[in-house]
């Protein structure tokens, strides 16, 4: 019970230190601005032809889900920059790391607060923009788009945290964390296909919810009929193997290894 209370005492002060303003004004801006910006590139009603809903889907998969992994990549790295990398350089670290306070836990606040505030803005904005073009809430295709999306943010979250802790620079790790993603996406784009789109950071999400998107709507052959399941499977794995790996350094490292001068 004392450790779940720490963990909220936790959360809680990194919600405030972090996200104060203008902050989350600034997220919710630029969000708001992207939103605008695919609602004028494709406005188009829904209906049940298969040719209208190939364009309708592919559609929001290019701009919307695409759109909101690449501008999250931004995000992320300023974030864990701020969040991990900053109190580094203030030396809030050595202060918060005296504390009785498990290292874990710490560690664990800062990730949840980034990624769980990152998912529901451009959560929000995947669901406005499938509202929009006149999808239900609850539609597969904002279902399948939102798992998508949540396996995307933890994989540039666990990257974004693990440059934030052995860099320990906030502007540093912000820019290294951009040209490491950057550099990855010039380097899987001159992989054969299908590899260049399944270890991409902006498409391979576009495979993982085309792929079930077909399998939903298999009546309809001509959906996503360029999506394999070889495609689905190396996408998924790719940014959960690398998730998971990058989760466990972190951990590993901050919790055993760091020391703080």
């Amino acid at each position: 019970m004392k450790s779940k209370r720490n963990i909220l005492t936790l959360i809680l002060w990194e919600l405030e230190e972090n996200f104060s303003f203008p902050v989350f004004e600034i997220l919710i801006f630029v969000a708001v601005l992207f939103l605008i910006g695919f609602a004028s590139q494709s406005m188009c009603p829904y209906r049940t032809s298969i040719s209208l809903l190939d364009i309708v889907f592919s559609d929001y998969l290019e701009f919307s889900l695409t759109g909101c992994v690449f501008i999250s990549m931004f995000f992320t790295g300023f974030l864990f920059a701020r969040s991990i990398a900053k109190r580094f350089s203030n030396k809030e670290m050595k202060m918060f790391l005296s504390y009785p306070v498990k290292r874990r836990n710490l560690l664990l606040s800062k990730f949840l607060v980034n990624f769980i505030v990152l998912y529901l803005l451009f959560g929000s904005v995947l669901v406005f923009d499938a509202v929009l073009m006149g999808f239900d809430v609850f539609s597969p295709l904002v279902g399948f788009t939102l798992l998508s999306l949540l396996i995307s943010l933890m994989f540039l979250c666990s990257i974004s945290m693990v440059v934030a802790l052995l860099i320990k620079k906030e502007s540093l790790s912000f820019f290294a964390v951009f040209f490491l993603i950057y550099g990855l996406e010039q380097y899987v784009s001159g992989l054969k296909e299908p590899y260049d789109t399944c270890f991409s950071v902006s498409r391979g999400p576009m495979n993982i919810t085309a792929y079930l998107l077909r399998l939903h709507y298999s009546s309809k052959v001509s959906l996503f009929s360029y999506i394999t399941f070889k495609m689905f499977l190396l996408s998924l794995t790719f940014q959960i193997g690398v998730t998971i790996v990058l989760m466990l350094i972190s951990f590993i490292y901050f919790v055993y290894f760091l020391e703080v001068d």
